[in-house]
């Protein structure tokens, strides 16, 4: 009897896997460049805690930008640093009118500090559009006129692909495939009307829309998700729509992480927003952790109980299905250098989450010289 629910439920959660991977397939499919004209005002939000190696880097990118220099303005907020952020801004400022230095207030906005941040540079800005980005990132010269040629007029909000640089290790290359993977599954779910997440490092959204669901709203109070919880709200209120860049040229290469131990925290604080995400949303990522899980399982009941063949057809179906996405969403973001780790990835990847996952829920992190739980 056990066996027969066993293989029956494998069966059903690797369908519904699939089925899923095929809707952000065709999302993907769907994904076109933008096309919107004019120089709308833009404001570039920089949120900076101990950024002093890095903050200068981002800021040489950001003010040679191939955007009418008096369309656009950069805001960097500092985060109560406590190493030179602030002066090294302050040079800056004194040579380009377009950087703006903001220090974060006394009273909080809301209990996230980088949100609170972001609030912080939004109060102090004028553009009709938002664009973020954190200060260990190098913005290419084409991704503010990229970004807002997303903006057509009912669009509220438009995420975009930020890749790791990364060096030649192996630990490196999984990383960056890994992220490579969110992106897919973000691009495809806007793709096809939905919403799932995004990356604040490169991400823009309508001052507009941004009021009318309340900003952060509630979820000010949890400590990450500036990025996705903020894109779900903004669907939610279901009079915007959603787009994810393709240009290339809005690519935001972002430093990679130094080691496992600082991956997985980052991970940590990333997964820990899942809790806030809507029932909807929460259901299916339960769904895949319980297919994970159950498709882990099948190995060793399947050597129990001698049947093999409906394993090996789940994990076979699986795989069609991850690789049919991953060589879709690679083309798209130019990545086709990561698929020789593909399989590698595929083996380690479900023992990984499963770890990770119950550890966000229930583990603190680290970020930016603060310690959560």
């Amino acid at each position: 009897m056990f066996l027969y629910v066993f293989f029956n439920l494998l069966i059903v959660l690797t369908i519904g896997y699939s089925l899923f991977l095929i809707l952000i397939f065709v999302g993907l499919c769907r994904l076109r460049e933008g096309n919107s004209g004019g120089c709308p005002r833009v404001s570039v939000i920089v949120p900076a805690r101990n950024e002093e190696r890095n903050i200068g880097t981002c800021l040489q990118a950001l003010i040679a930008q191939q955007y009418p220099e008096d369309s656009y303005e950069v805001v960097v907020v500092d985060d109560n640093s406590g190493d030179g952020t602030a002066k090294v801004v302050g040079e800056f400022t004194k040579n380009w009118e377009n950087v703006k230095l903001v220090q974060t207030t006394e009273r909080s906005f809301v209990s996230s500090p980088k949100k609170n941040a972001i609030l912080c540079g939004i109060r102090e800005s004028t553009g009709e559009l938002i664009l973020t980005t954190d200060a260990d990132c190098i913005p290419p010269p084409g991704w503010i006129g990229g970004m807002v040629k997303y903006f057509e007029p009912r669009v509220g909000a438009v995420a975009g692909f930020s890749p790791s640089l990364v060096g030649s290790s192996l630990r490196e290359r999984l990383i960056e495939l890994e992220s490579l993977s969110f992106a897919i599954i973000s691009a495809g779910a806007i793709g096809i009307g939905g919403a799932i997440s995004c990356v604040g490092r490169n991400f823009g959204y309508r001052r507009k829309a941004f009021d009318e669901v309340g900003g952060f709203g509630a979820t000010g109070q949890v400590i990450s998700g500036d990025d996705d919880l903020l894109l779900q709200r903004i669907h939610r209120q279901g009079a915007w729509g959603l787009r994810f860049s393709i240009f290339p040229n809005t690519f935001i290469p972002t430093l990679s992480t130094t080691g496992w131990a600082e991956f997985i925290n980052r991970r940590k604080r990333h997964f820990s927003a899942g809790l806030s995400y809507s029932p909807a949303l929460r259901i299916l990522g339960g769904m895949v952790y319980f297919y994970y899980l159950s498709i882990l399982l099948s190995l060793p009941v399947a050597l129990i109980s001698g049947k093999f063949w409906i394993p090996l057809l789940c994990w076979a179906v699986k795989l069609f299905s991850d690789v049919m996405v991953i060589l879709k969403g690679s083309k798209l973001f130019r990545s086709q250098k990561l698929l020789g780790f593909l399989p590698l990835a595929e083996v380690l990847h479900i023992p990984y989450l499963l770890v990770v996952w119950p550890l966000a829920i229930r583990g603190g992190f680290q970020w930016k010289e603060r310690a959560y739980r």
